[in-house]
């Protein structure tokens, strides 16, 4: 019903990939400029699959979730010649 409204962005909330496919073919047959967000436990596990099912924009917080990473800075002066 969104795409045939004109909807510019379609959300998908939690759906697993193989639906965002059905959906995503189902919307982009009514509406090829119609973007396709797929949301909600997206990760960097499956991001891939979710791409290839058709998602045009994949919506996921999980990076900030991640592992610290610990850099460290050395200053040292320079030698001029």
């Amino acid at each position: 019903m969104a795409a045939e409204a004109g909807a510019d962005i379609v959300q998908l909330e939690k759906l697993p990939h193989q639906s965002v496919r059905e959906v995503a073919q189902k919307v982009k047959n009514i509406n090829k400029a119609t973007v396709i967000a797929a949301a909600g436990g997206i990760n960097d596990a499956n991001a891939e699959p979710y791409a290839a099912a058709g998602a045009d924009v994949l919506v996921s917080s999980w990076m900030y979730f991640g592992k610290p990473a610990d850099y460290t800075v050395s200053i040292r002066r320079s030698r001029k010649k």
